[in-house]
């Protein structure tokens, strides 16, 4: 209702708002409406978070005022945000569903009224409070529409009160009868579905319309000065735990389904510094490690910020939480994380009481965790009086450092040997798998006498993650020249290979030609005709040397003839598919390339390359490893456009065999 209106009917104005939030303004910075409970002292230490209208705090009982935060600044400033023309006087409370700066802002023409710019209205101010009571008619506060408020004007503004199911009624008029369409608006308290997303507006007005509903003043850019805070509604729980009239049956709470609400939104924002820890990494497995982010106050200049919690996660398995010191940082100390790779994140989330504080989360940090640390020991057998002619055998065991029971590590090792003096090592063994006892072994001959040789083992385990690899140096050897060397003496040895040959034959001649047959017309006359036939006996022998790789490949001329004798039909109108081997040399495998004959057909005289038309030839089929006797065979396949002319045509296939 608006200020003055049928006073009697509502205990008192209230504007229902909560936890601090960022409104928009149209100035810089945020105007931070912020509800109170029993008192308005405009201070963000008091602010709520949540409430009931007009029965907050635990009791139930205290009144809901509203408030702009003015901590460490004054009001004047903070008037100023909304707008040029704001003072304490002149702010008036409208409510929007689904609150944007659209529509908290909506551009004003003149004499524009607080029913035509915004959806619901009352007659709250700033500093107004709401206060309820415990009867079933408590209302708190009535929020009108501009309809509603119209339709009450029309009827000469009778009294408004509600009924136990907060229907309003004409209070005044004998029988208290339903307001009807008349009625003010409704209760603040079921305006509402619970969960509805709404905005609670502070607008600017310094006049009122000829029907007392108060008009909106604009900017110099023609939309409202304004400020809003988001908010959601809630309805009392079932149990009543927060219900001021305890007792009430389950319908009494489920008529306020707007009776609470919760701030959507927050107040200053704030920003987590990205995740840091004590220790580098990559860390010792087991090695205790502190992460920390510090949070600030980024609306109040980057002040720290020592309320509220922070949430450090590995991925998304919450690591524990931690509470901003005075200086803003946040730390948590870890000493259980896995071996391997890791994300640790930090997510502040602000208190649930004074200013609220926004949330915000860290840069995460990539941490590593080292495998444990490994041991290899290796061995020379025998160590002793080896010469160049012996052949010995090297182990290296590998297992977890510190494990008495040296339990065995699945992994590989390299061996390799080291001569004093001499840059150049010898790889003595490489990637040896451990076996079932965790021993990698290799037997090697030291073909180079030395009293300096020093055998390493590089274990490199298949667990990379959980383990590390190790190096062992530790085998000092020594190799000698054998006392009797033995004699040597080399012989020449000549073999000749025959060159071989590769031969390549087909049964179609121009006696005995490969006939398609007379072509079918298509299902489509205009298309042309086409026809099919297989073929085989494509023979190839080859004895070459070397077991060469081999290609075939296949090339069409026209084909030409008619009754006129004239006729043409283009090559790139002839095709073979489908090829095979009836025959091939043991273990002898093929590729085949199908090369589809033009369709629709080429009509003569057009240049191309599709089919077997043009040059290169096409690749038929292929093979890695050629030497031996293949029967090849298809299918080839012939078209023909609609306007060929009738009668028999001949032409030529030539096939090519290619060593490579």
């Amino acid at each position: 209702m608006l200020a003055g209106a049928v006073a009697v009917a509502i205990p008192a104005a209230i504007l229902a708002t909560a936890t601090p939030a960022n409104a928009y303004a149209p100035t810089a910075g945020a105007a931070e409406i912020i509800l109170e409970a029993n008192t308005q002292t405009d201070l963000a230490a008091n602010a709520l978070a949540s409430g009931w209208w007009g029965h907050e705090t635990s009791t139930h009982n205290k009144a809901t005022f509203l408030g702009l935060n003015t901590s460490g600044t004054t009001l004047a400033a903070v008037l100023a945000k909304i707008g040029p023309d704001a003072n304490a006087g002149n702010l008036n409370v409208a409510f929007v569903q689904n609150p944007s700066i659209s529509n908290v802002r909506p551009t004003i023409a003149a004499g524009e009224t607080v029913g035509q710019a915004y959806t619901w209205f009352d007659g709250s101010t700033f500093g107004s409070s709401y206060s309820g009571n415990t009867a079933d008619t408590d209302y708190v506060d009535t929020i009108s529409t501009d309809a509603s408020y119209n339709a009450w004007v029309n009827a000469g503004s009778p009294v408004v009160g509600y009924d136990s199911n907060l229907t309003p009624i004409d209070a005044a008029a004998p029988g208290a009868p339903a307001s009807g369409t008349h009625a003010l608006g409704k209760s603040i308290l079921n305006n509402w579905a619970s969960g509805t997303n709404i905005g609670l507006i502070f607008y600017v007005s310094n006049t009122t319309a000829s029907n007392g509903e108060p008009v909106v003043l604009a900017g110099a850019d023609g939309k409202a000065e304004a400020a809003y805070v988001p908010l959601t509604t809630a309805a009392l729980p079932a149990d009543h735990s927060q219900d001021p009239a305890a007792g009430k049956s389950a319908a009494y709470d489920s008529i306020r389904t707007s009776a609470g609400y919760i701030d959507t939104t927050v107040g200053d924002r704030t920003a987590a510094s990205a995740v840091t820890s004590n220790v580098a990494s990559p860390a010792a497995q087991g090695a205790a490690v502190t992460f920390s982010t510090t949070v600030t106050d980024t609306d109040n200049g980057n002040a720290p910020v020592t309320a509220g919690t922070v949430t450090f996660k590995d991925g998304a398995s919450t690591l524990g939480t931690a509470t901003p010191n005075a200086s803003g940082v946040a730390s948590l100390p870890v000493s259980t994380l896995s071996s391997g790779s890791h994300s640790i994140s930090a997510t502040y989330a602000g208190p649930t009481t004074g200013l609220h504080l926004a949330g915000s989360t860290a840069a995460p940090e990539a941490y590593t965790i080292q495998g444990a640390n490994t041991t290899t020991v290796v061995a020379v057998n025998p160590n002793a009086n080896n010469d160049t002619s012996t052949n010995v055998t090297l182990t290296a065991h590998a297992f977890k450092t510190g494990d008495a029971a040296q339990t065995t590590i699945p992994g590989h090792v390299t061996f390799i040997g080291h001569r004093s003096g001499s840059a150049t090592t010898t790889v003595l063994g490489s990637n040896i798998p451990t076996d079932a006892s965790g021993v990698a072994s290799v037997v090697v001959n030291f073909a180079t006498a030395d009293p300096t040789w020093t055998v390493e083992a590089d274990f490199t385990p298949t667990d990379g993650v959980n383990y590390q690899a190790s190096i062992d140096t530790s085998a000092p050897f020594a190799v000698t020249a054998p006392a009797n060397p033995p004699q040597v003496s080399v012989g020449n040895v000549t073999a000749d290979i025959p060159a071989g040959t590769m031969t390549l034959s087909t049964p179609y001649t121009s006696s005995n030609p490969l006939n398609v047959g007379t072509l079918t017309q298509n299902s489509d006359p205009t298309t042309g005709f086409s026809g099919s036939t297989t073929f085989g006996n494509i023979a190839i022998v080859d004895t070459l040397a070397g077991d060469l790789p081999w290609t075939l490949t296949a090339q069409s001329s026209n084909l030409t003839g008619g009754t006129t004798g004239t006729g043409v039909i283009n090559a790139q109108n002839v095709g073979i598919t489908g090829m095979s081997a009836a025959q091939a040399p043991t273990g002898g495998v093929a590729t085949f390339f199908p090369i589809a004959a033009a369709s629709p057909a080429i009509e003569p005289g057009v240049v191309g390359t599709l089919g077997l038309a043009g040059l290169p030839a096409k690749t038929i089929a292929h093979t890695a490893h050629g030497v031996g006797s293949w029967n090849l065979g298809g299918t080839l396949t012939v078209n023909a456009p609609a306007d060929t002319p009738a009668g028999h045509y001949a032409g030529t296939v030539t096939f090519t065999l290619t060593a490579q």
